[in-house]
Formats: C-alpha cells, structure tokens, sequence
C-alpha cells in the first residue's frame, strides 16, 4: 500500500516511523507545560482525536484541544500526524512520548498507573509510505 500526498517523498515504512516519533518529539518540546498535562490525561482517556485539528495530539500545544491547528514548523501535517491519523501510530506510543517530555521538564514527575490502558488497535504500517518530507 502506498500513501500520496502531493509534494512529498516516499519513504519506508521504518523511516516514516521514525520520522514521525521525530516530528512528535519536536512538537512536544513547543508545548506549554499545562498542555502536555492536559494530553497525557485525555490520552489515558481515550478523549484525543485522529483526522482532524479540533482535538488532535498537536492541536493541544497551546492548553486546550484545538488551541492550534499547525505544527511548530507551520506545517498542516507532518510524518506524525500522518501516522496518527491512520492508526499506524498508537495511544500508548504517544502516551509514552509524552510522559518522556514531562519527565525531561520535570525529573520528580510519578505518572500514575493506567487503570485501563490506553489502547487501540494500529493498522498496519505499508512497506513504502508516499506524503512524508
């Protein structure tokens, strides 16, 4: 299966992985501290939105849900949200990208055990991925 979004270059499906842990990483660093709080709750609760900027993982940057709808390049979509919106990235991965940031803000941080733990079922990531730069 090949992804295209016009402008972009192919890649493979452990570089669109990696990249789009990069570009997560990036944006995380940009957010307000309260705001990675706010995700990392509603990301144990299921609550964070795919396919759209009205309550995406980025969307968050600024405190709330939809509080912006481009990444810290500009950008209306990245490796990341490429991977989030297809469900080739998961809730627990970002769950853990997120607590790594606040814990890199704030080494005393304890997250609290999951009660139920976020899940959801990842598509398969296609061996060539066209629409990421």
């Amino acid at each position: 299966m090949t992804v295209e979004i016009t402008g972009f270059v192919p890649m493979h499906g452990a570089e669109v992985q990696e990249r789009g842990v990069q570009d997560l990483r990036k944006n995380l660093g940009a957010f307000a501290f309260d705001a990675l709080v706010l995700l990392e709750q509603d990301l144990r609760e299921g609550k964070v939105k795919r396919g759209t900027w009205d309550g995406c993982v980025i969307s968050y940057m600024r405190g709330a849900p939809g509080s912006v709808h481009q990444d810290v390049d500009g950008r209306g979509g990245n490796a990341f949200t490429l991977l989030w919106d297809r469900r080739w990235m998961t809730f627990p991965v970002v769950l853990r990208e997120v607590q790594a940031e606040i814990l890199r803000r704030v080494p005393t941080w304890k997250p609290e055990p999951l009660s139920a733990p976020a899940t959801d079922q990842p598509a398969e990531v296609p061996a060539a991925v066209e629409g990421v730069s």
